[in-house]
């Protein structure tokens, strides 16, 4: 890849690598005890990824390559207040250049499981605001909601106006009120590219850094004519 991408004029190349999962990987010590029998602990994995993606990530950075993965975590023992550490030591962590946890809760319809709603939290990330909390819902029948958590969204980027427990939207040039499942039933009709454009900018202005464009025009502005 790397010899066609020199060689190539255009950039029509594509490459991204996906490795699911880290935590199953073995290390070379992990196989080589699985046929002698050894249960000694390897304490060569953590070093072996470490080294690997220190160097993978100066490569794939070089030839635009994404490296997504996937990696399990466990709860820290001993600690008042522990928190979530990454499988595999701290050289991924440190490579990487955005990571987001995933936690599930179960979505019924009654006493059935029929999905489950996924909170994605960026834990560490150059483009998104660290800490930063999202939503999804994965049916199991129908895959992913594109639409879920929209209503909220429309409401706290001011498309849609909350009026107790409905909403205030405008429909053929007249306000009306109407419950928000309502108007998830059909999302096509009532998420126009007018409340698109309202709700895209309120959410790069809410996850993202440096979002207000106007702001950070007046600040380079600022630094040339110094």
């Amino acid at each position: 890849y790397r010899e066609e991408t020199t060689k190539a004029k255009d950039d029509t190349s594509r490459l991204m690598i996906v490795l699911d999962s880290m935590g199953q990987l073995s290390s070379i010590k992990e196989l080589e005890d699985i046929e002698t029998g050894s249960n000694k602990a390897d304490f060569t994995k953590a070093k072996s990824l470490k080294a690997t993606f220190r160097a993978l990530t100066l490569i794939s950075a070089e030839y635009k390559v994404p490296f997504v993965l996937t990696n399990h975590v466990y709860a820290e023992i001993g600690k008042m207040y522990s928190q979530n550490v990454q499988a595999g030591g701290s050289g991924f962590v440190y490579a990487a250049s955005i990571i987001v946890e995933l936690t599930t809760a179960k979505d019924k319809e009654g006493t059935d499981v029929v999905g489950a709603v996924i909170t994605m939290k960026n834990t560490k990330g150059r483009l998104a605001k660290t800490f930063a909390k999202a939503k999804t819902l994965l049916n199991f029948e129908t895959g992913l909601d594109r639409w879920y958590g929209m209503d909220e969204f429309a409401i706290e980027s001011g498309a849609w106006k909350k009026s107790g427990n409905m909403i205030e939207i405008e429909i053929d040039g007249e306000v009306k009120k109407k419950y928000a499942k309502a108007l998830m039933r059909e999302p096509e009709k009532h998420f126009t590219p007018e409340v698109m454009e309202t709700i895209e900018k309120w959410v790069n202005k809410t996850f993202m850094y440096g979002s207000d464009v106007d702001d950070i025009s007046e600040a380079l502005d600022g630094v040339e004519n110094e």
